[in-house]
């Protein structure tokens, strides 16, 4: 289970994740204001800032399974897909 927390000027709250971030979460990965999670089914969950990754929604079905690691850099993400397919975001 992740519990979440944030400055609320960061527009980094999660309530809308909350159900989702309650089991399975393998990895978590953060940009300077977004926070992305991995959980065991190879999906990947996003919130925080649009600016700086928080929104995935342009890459959703990439990010819907089959995705093996994340990472957060500055302002963006990064996932590495079972494929060896790269998605950003």
């Amino acid at each position: 289970s992740v519990v979440t927390w944030d400055n609320m000027s960061s527009r980094a709250n999660s309530p809308e994740v909350h159900t989702r971030l309650a089991n399975s979460v393998k990895q978590i990965a953060g940009t300077s204001a977004a926070v992305a999670a991995l959980k065991h089914d190879g999906s990947v969950i996003t919130w925080g800032d649009a600016d700086f990754g928080g929104d995935s929604t342009a890459v959703q079905v990439e990010l819907s399974g089959g995705v093996k690691d994340i990472v957060g850099l500055s302002v963006a993400f990064v996932a590495v897909r079972d494929d060896g397919s790269v998605v950003t975001w």
